[in-house]
């Protein structure tokens, strides 16, 4: 039969952002019938909430270096951003960081790869909206992290890029999906589709 129903879908915060949104509202769109219901949230959370039957479609971050393929749709790389008048300057090793809370996804890898090279991961600011982040880091309040995907058209206006060779940060995108889409795999498969293209890297 036709789709319909309520497809409740889960996005982790690192892919809330526009062109993301817009991809799943077009493919959405094609289903009259089907109604969404969209929850971001940090990954773990998301992960928690598909496991218990609360999602019948999740997009997260996943910064474990777990070699499994499953429901792997694309790879995240982030960028290290500093202030432009900092960023000769910068140091990956020793400067603080501006951060989302705990558990955010982005911080957890950014924690890991500072400690496969024995460092620990300062924190000088901890902010969850991603324009103060940016604000911060202007102020040159430390350095900040975003997915390069967002700075590929341009660069917000007084932030640089830093090099950081060695440092390994990249997210896996992982799609979770339920079991018991029934009438809804169809609207799962576009929108799962759509993500997986907004996504791409290469």
């Amino acid at each position: 039969g036709e789709p319909e129903g309520l497809l409740r879908l889960g996005l982790a915060h690192g892919l809330c952002d526009k062109a993301v949104a817009a991809a799943i509202a077009d493919a959405v769109a094609r289903f009259p019938k089907v109604s969404l219901r969209l929850k971001s949230g940090w990954s773990l959370e998301l992960a928690d909430q598909h496991k218990r039957g609360q999602l019948d479609l999740a997009f997260i971050l996943d910064g474990s270096n777990s070699k499994t393929g499953d429901g792997v749709v694309g790879t995240e790389p982030l960028g290290i951003i500093a202030a432009e008048n900092t960023v000769r300057q910068a140091d990956v090793k020793t400067m603080p960081w501006v951060l989302s809370p705990e558990p955010c996804d982005a911080r957890r890898r950014l924690a890991a790869a500072l400690a496969e090279g024995g460092n620990r991961l300062m924190v000088g600011a901890e902010i969850q909206d991603s324009a103060l982040q940016i604000d911060w880091v202007r102020r040159g309040q430390g350095l900040g992290l975003l997915p390069t995907r967002l700075l590929r058209e341009k660069l917000p206006q007084g932030i640089a890029l830093v090099d950081a060779p060695g440092l390994e940060l990249s997210l896996r995108i992982v799609v979770l999906r339920s079991p018991h889409l029934h009438l809804l795999t169809e609207a799962a498969d576009a929108v799962t589709e759509a993500v997986t293209a907004t996504v791409r890297t290469d």
